[in-house]
């Protein structure tokens, strides 16, 4: 297979001078054609099976333990952004309040 060529972008001109003559005479190595190249999405999707299978099988393993302290730091933040709105007094805070209410609740439930 033979590499790729190589396009040549035109540097940013340097002077008002070079600007206005439009010089092509230093072109340099322009890489941006080869990275959009390596960037190209998959044609194929794993199944459910295959992830599965890559995955480490400790991750499919519930753990009761680990589940109730994220619940217990829910509800702590919970507790802190009630204290925080009834320190803080401001209409100003109320929808900041709310939304992370209304987001900590339904990470709960």
């Amino acid at each position: 297979m033979a590499p790729p060529a190589v396009e040549t972008c035109q540097p940013l001109p340097q002077s008002v001078d070079e600007l206005l003559a439009g010089s092509n005479a230093s072109k340099q190595p322009c890489l941006h054609g080869d990275l959009l190249k390596a960037k190209q999405v998959p044609t194929s999707v794993p199944s459910l099976t295959e992830l599965k299978r890559i995955i480490p099988e400790h991750c499919f393993q519930p753990t009761v333990a680990r589940s109730l302290t994220f619940v217990l730091q829910d509800v702590i933040i919970i507790a802190a952004l009630y204290y925080a709105a009834a320190r803080i007094q401001s209409p100003w805070f109320l929808p900041v309040f709310w939304f992370f209410q209304g987001f900590m609740f339904w990470a709960v439930f």
